[in-house]
């Protein structure tokens, strides 16, 4: 009997263990359902925003220009925005984030943004709101859903997220010495705002990358081309390219040459200032440093700075940046200061995309390196790609394509995809 007891004794508290770990999982079940019930609703909040028109991307690339050009100065400036601007603004950052449903509001005292962002059949509809502040980051509430987070839960959270991406490689400011109080008006926002040149922060915030394109790498490459450009002079693209790939340093994995390659030819093309794309690369090339050459591509060199730039954002940045951007940039020339919408200007930036997109994968980038080692002109571009609609108003874009979200317009550019593969 003895050895019965003791043998049956352990049942009790296995029951009890059991017991603890129920109730447990019960009570963390009952705190998701409860946050969900807080925080999900069954239907948005926010009708999708209208597709970019030229206003917005003017005003957005107002500001954008305005704000980098006051970067990296070691102190705070004196920054103004207008309610236009930031409309602008808010918009496209959505649209590069994915997010449709996102609207940007003012009041007397405050600045909102709100969007409604799916979760699975539900949506969680999100309010952003900041409050002036004198000479610190701005009060920000935080809503999502029923769910309020105040100043003093949201001021912590600013500085955990700036911290995880200085973990990653981004280069930011605390947030209150990044932005030194902020001001709200009826015409707009201002700020002093002290930020740092380079911040990193558009590839961790996209995550499009495992690794950074090595500066040593485009230095080098971009070196190559400066010398090889004092021997032998050439304007055309094509020639460049091949140079370009046709040697890989020692060392260096296939892809990561390729994308590396890439920024070097976007350094050459449009401008040496392309190199903040890839860390101290800039730096590095000041010994062998030339003007960005007026290359060609079919008679064009606006097509060969598209399809150069193209190819390093989507190297850098993934396909859907380098192609938001390129479209952007069409959507402002349809404005009425512009030179108009052109699908001639967006075949090269898909084929620049398409290029770096295939020299960028594993699986492709060694046959890649070696076809564009030996690459002409027109299997960069078809030549009846020209004959592509060009110099578009907007009145005109709209007529025919409705925006650049329209299936019209898919198909447009489905067949752009069809002409650089030579299928049409």
């Amino acid at each position: 009997m003895p050895v019965m007891t003791s043998a049956a004794a352990p049942l009790p508290m296995a029951k009890k263990s059991w017991s603890r770990v129920r109730k447990l999982l019960v009570g963390l079940l009952g705190g998701v359902l409860v946050f969900a019930f807080l925080t999900l609703s069954p239907s948005p909040a926010v009708e999708t925003a209208a597709p970019p028109a030229s206003a917005d991307v003017i005003a957005a690339r107002a500001a954008f220009d305005r704000v980098r050009a006051q970067a990296g100065t070691g102190r705070p400036v004196p920054t103004f925005i207008s309610w236009r601007e930031a409309q602008g603004g808010g918009l496209l950052l959505g649209r590069a984030l994915g997010i449709q449903r996102l609207h940007t509001t003012q009041a007397t005292d405050s600045a909102t943004v709100h969007a409604s962002l799916p979760i699975g059949p539900l949506w969680a509809n999100v309010s952003v709101t900041a409050i002036p502040t004198k000479d610190r980051f701005p009060d920000t509430t935080m809503q999502i859903g029923w769910l309020t987070l105040p100043p003093f839960v949201t001021r912590p959270l600013a500085k955990l997220a700036v911290f995880a991406l200085n973990l990653r490689g981004a280069q930011l400011k605390a947030p209150d010495d990044m932005v030194r109080g902020l001001t709200v008006t009826p015409a707009g926002l201002s700020a002093n705002l002290n930020l740092p040149k380079r911040t990193r922060l558009l590839r961790q915030l996209n995550d499009v990358q495992a690794e950074p394109v090595d500066p040593a790498l485009v230095a080098n490459t971009y070196c190559r081309l400066s010398r090889e450009q004092a021997t032998s002079p050439s304007m055309d693209l094509a020639t460049q390219v091949r140079r370009a790939f046709k040697e890989r340093q020692a060392g260096s994995s296939i892809d990561g040459a390729n994308r590396a390659t890439f920024v070097a030819l976007a350094m050459f093309t449009v401008s040496p200032n392309a190199g903040n794309l890839a860390g101290d690369a800039v730096e590095a090339t000041k010994p062998c440093r030339i003007a960005a050459q007026p290359l060609t591509l079919l008679g064009r060199n606006d097509l060969a700075k598209h399809w150069a730039l193209s190819a390093a954002l989507a190297a850098l940045y993934g396909e859907d940046v380098s192609q938001a951007m390129g479209t952007w940039k069409e959507i402002s020339d349809s404005g009425p200061n512009g030179s108009g919408f052109s699908f001639v200007d967006l075949s090269a930036d898909r084929s620049g995309i398409h290029w770096a997109m295939k020299a960028g994968d594993v699986q492709q980038a060694e046959a890649a390196r070696s076809a564009l080692a030996g690459i002409t002109e027109v299997q960069i571009v078809p030549l009846h790609a020209l004959a592509l609609s060009e110099g578009l108003t907007e009145a005109e874009f709209q007529a025919r394509y409705t925006s650049t979200e329209s299936p019209e317009y898919a198909a447009m550019v489905g067949r752009i995809d069809r002409v650089l593969k030579g299928q049409e």
